[in-house]
């Protein structure tokens, strides 16, 4: 079960975003021209290196930590905010991180041509 802090205190839990279960590429036009992104299934969108070839293992797209001033949930790493995995993230995550992932493979792969 995933769960978010709303801004009163609350947690809210729901179930975690299962849309992208098995699906290991997606296309996603990106000013008029298709890109693929592959989507590794624990890791989320993978992302091109700057020369435009594959990226490795741990070449994927993750949001970056939320909230930077202090806040209760500091983890000790230097860290605050949101730090979760790939299968835990919402739908709109899901999608805003392969949307970027999509926008990033692309200038990559224009630098090359």
């Amino acid at each position: 079960m995933s769960h978010m802090t709303l801004g009163d205190g609350r947690i809210k839990e729901f179930s975690r975003c299962k849309a992208y279960d098995g699906i290991t590429s997606v296309k996603v036009d990106v000013n008029g021209i298709e890109e693929e992104v592959i989507i590794d299934p624990e890791l989320g969108p993978r992302i091109l290196k700057v020369d435009g070839s594959p990226g490795g293992m741990h070449d994927v797209n993750r949001l970056p930590v939320a909230n930077p001033a202090p806040v209760i949930g500091m983890d000790g790493s230097g860290h605050v905010g949101l730090k979760k995995s790939w299968k835990l993230y919402t739908s709109t995550e899901m999608k805003v991180c392969i949307a970027q992932a999509a926008k990033i493979n692309r200038s990559r792969r224009a630098l090359q041509e």
